[in-house]
């Protein structure tokens, strides 16, 4: 539940520290707020549901504060500044998620803009990505195994599937066969 000020909330898995956290105010229609440890600083945020790239103007969502093994940190409700995450009274719903090897992986990867795009080593063969360009207005977008593997969904669209994207899931990562800039824009930093 949300307080207005400034704040720590328990994020119980049990002493790993999040790489990823997406928050949602289920009071309100804000946007979900997204947290990375691979996002530019810990000032910065994205939204889940829209395309824009990451950004540390106006929102204070996260303190401008790291998670550690037990707590992440939500900034203070002056007005309209951290609503999303923490707005007094407010019933908020947390998703944290940290690395666990041989099963779950956050990270990021450079694009390269070619066909031949990055190889990324996980430690495991992935079935599934949930991707974002950091540098740019992209979609987040969704790749599995359980479906043809140049199929991709976008998280932020009611859109139908999509093909032509390849990816190949490899035994120990991952790499991108295409040039959709949401997967590999050249020098881009691309979240996973």
């Amino acid at each position: 539940t949300g307080t207005g000020s400034a704040a720590t909330v328990g994020h119980g898995l049990n002493g790993k520290v999040p790489e990823l956290i997406i928050v949602k105010n289920r009071d309100k229609t804000y946007n979900w707020a997204v947290w990375s440890s691979q996002l530019s600083s810990n000032a910065h945020y994205l939204f889940l549901n829209n395309t824009d790239s990451q950004s540390n103007s106006y929102y204070t969502f996260w303190n401008n504060t790291a998670p550690t093994g037990s707590v992440f940190s939500v900034g203070a409700n002056s007005p309209d500044t951290a609503g999303n995450v923490n707005e007094s009274g407010d019933d908020m719903v947390a998703y944290c998620f940290a690395n666990v090897p041989g099963y779950q992986r956050i990270g990021s990867y450079t694009g390269n803009g070619s066909s031949t795009g990055p190889v990324v080593v996980t430690g495991f063969k992935p079935r599934f990505l949930l991707v974002k360009n950091l540098n740019a207005s992209r979609n987040w977008v969704v790749w599995d195994t359980e479906r043809a593997n140049n199929d991709t969904l976008k998280a932020n669209s009611s859109g139908a599937e999509e093909s032509n994207y390849q990816v190949d899931a490899l035994p120990n990562g991952f790499q991108i066969k295409n040039t959709w800039n949401e997967f590999n824009e050249n020098g881009a930093t691309i979240l996973y």
